[in-house]
């Protein structure tokens, strides 16, 4: 099947087109919660070039989640054939912090993405073993959440717009990352911090075991889980 990745993240396959195998995805929400480097990603959405004083872990780490008083929604997508780690294989990773709860009480709720409020939208791509070699990582400057509610009571259908300053890392003069507005939509599941595993936003040892989900715990969520688009 045939991928072309929104424009923020053209996935680091030099062209932004490439066959690939599965697509394996999980798509998160956890209540009470914080990302564990909020501190640096505010830095990095001021000035995008302090990744050089952390080099490239932020890649996959900066979507680590931990206890707190917010809510963070999170999208873990994977392409290519990981079972075998193949190192062709590619993650794309979304995470949106609100610094409040969403008590998801309401049928449907629109809800307006706020970083002067103390929003975090961060998104990144990459290979899974050489994020040196090309990745992409970028913020968001604003957007818009529009979820719905369902049965069962941890199943949330959730959709985002988000306008997206983007930024490379790396020296791959082929790799192109783009600014842009980024369209997501999927089913959402409640999860607590403590249920997390490494690929959702657990911390990891290392970064290929954020940068990919762990073959025993890939699951389709449905059979047409989300829908990833840009313009």
């Amino acid at each position: 099947m045939l991928y072309k990745i929104f424009p923020l993240l053209l996935l680091p396959v030099f062209g932004g087109e490439y066959t690939y195998g599965p697509q394996l995805i999980d798509n998160i929400v956890v209540a009470n919660a914080d990302l564990r480097y909020s501190d640096i990603h505010k830095k990095m959405y001021d000035d995008p070039n302090h990744i050089r004083n952390i080099c490239c872990y932020i890649i996959t780490s900066g979507h680590q989640i931990v206890s707190g008083e917010g809510t963070v929604i999170g999208a873990r997508i994977f392409e290519g054939y990981a079972k075998d780690y193949d190192e062709s294989g590619a993650f794309i990773k979304h995470t949106i912090y609100l610094p409040y709860i969403i008590n998801f009480d309401k049928p449907q709720e629109k809800i307006s993405f706020n970083v002067a409020n103390g929003a975090i939208g961060y998104l990144s791509t990459g290979i899974i073993y050489y994020p040196k070699m090309g990745s992409c990582f970028g913020y968001a400057t604003s957007g818009t959440m529009i979820y719905k509610r369902l049965k069962p009571p941890d199943k949330i259908h959730i959709s985002y717009k988000l306008n997206i300053r983007a930024k490379k890392l790396g020296v791959n003069e082929l790799l192109e990352c783009m600014d842009g507005e980024i369209s997501y939509s999927g089913y959402f599941y409640l999860k607590s911090v403590k249920e997390l595993n490494i690929w959702e936003g657990k911390p990891g040892a290392m970064y290929s075991d954020e940068a990919s989900p762990n073959i025993i715990q890939w699951k389709f969520i449905d059979p047409k889980p989300s829908k990833l688009s840009g313009k």
